[in-house]
């Protein structure tokens, strides 16, 4: 019986064959080594499970789960942070890679900085061939993440997440409702008066998907965020919330092809960039 871990790693996985096993590596191979990793596999019609199951021969640390249908990545995130046992919950998505160093430097961090129940970090953008396409760096500091989360929710990324366990008990997080399941845990850690940080170091290479972007969930993203804006306005109200709440009601109207395109566009990026140095 393994003892309870400093960490859990919670990594989903849907028909991801060709990409799960540098993911799985990139864990295995940290320099923190008191970890669980927990994997759901979300009903996968290729290999993704015979890949899996022999790490999960090799490697004790390793917990997986198999849904026996496809329930989708925000019901598949909800039940496996129930299953996490450590004192922290790290998130990483299938295709994605964590520098050797990610769980030790965020381990690292929350231990010091008591008051903040979620540290993400900077990240890069890298393609299926592992070329890095861009790069994001965040707020570091929980009064400028408190002040941008109404802005473009640029303020962390979701599989660069290492956070509390004991946060799921004071906030409902990952309510399946939602598409930007990572936007609503943010305005409820934040409206619930806990802080968000920022380890500013490059820790996790992100697989950018644009190919397999959908209109239709990019678009009610927008829809949901705005939604979210409109429901935690009364309790983080400042006139900066209420404009960025106005703005973003403007999205919502924007055709979902002319959306994309505008979110995946250099432009954007400097925005953000802008807004968060602001």
């Amino acid at each position: 019986m393994m003892m309870k871990p400093k960490v859990s790693v919670f990594l989903s996985a849907y028909n991801e064959e060709g990409t799960i096993t540098k993911t799985i590596e990139s864990i295995l191979s940290q320099t923190c080594r008191d970890f669980e990793l927990v994997i759901i596999d979300d009903g996968s019609a290729d290999r993704t499970v015979q890949v899996i199951q022999e790490y999960e021969k090799k490697d004790s640390r390793i917990r997986f789960f198999k849904n026996e249908k496809n329930l989708g990545i925000n019901k598949s995130t909800r039940k496996g942070i129930s299953l996490c046992t450590g004192d922290y919950v790290a998130i990483i998505d299938a295709g994605d890679v964590c520098h050797p160093t990610r769980l030790e430097k965020q381990v690292q961090f929350l231990d010091k900085n008591l008051s903040v129940s979620i540290v993400g970090c900077y990240h890069r953008w890298i393609d299926s061939e592992g070329k890095v396409s861009g790069k994001y760096e965040f707020p570091t500091d929980p009064k400028a993440v408190r002040g941008q989360v109404f802005g473009f929710g640029a303020i962390a990324a979701h599989p660069c997440l290492m956070m509390r366990r004991d946060l799921f008990g004071i906030v409902r997080a990952y309510d399946t409702k939602y598409v930007c399941i990572d936007y609503d845990l943010y305005m409820k850690t934040l409206s619930a008066g806990l802080s968000i940080s920022t380890v500013p170091e490059y820790l996790v290479d992100v697989l950018r998907r644009e190919e397999g972007i959908s209109l239709s969930k990019n678009k009610q993203a927008f829809i949901d965020m705005f939604k979210l804006r409109v429901r935690y306005l009364p309790r983080m109200f400042s006139v900066k919330n209420l404009l960025y709440t106005f703005m973003s009601s403007f999205l919502i109207i924007v055709p979902a092809p002319i959306l994309r395109k505008v979110i995946c566009s250099d432009s954007w990026g400097s925005l953000r960039k802008r807004l968060i140095k602001s």
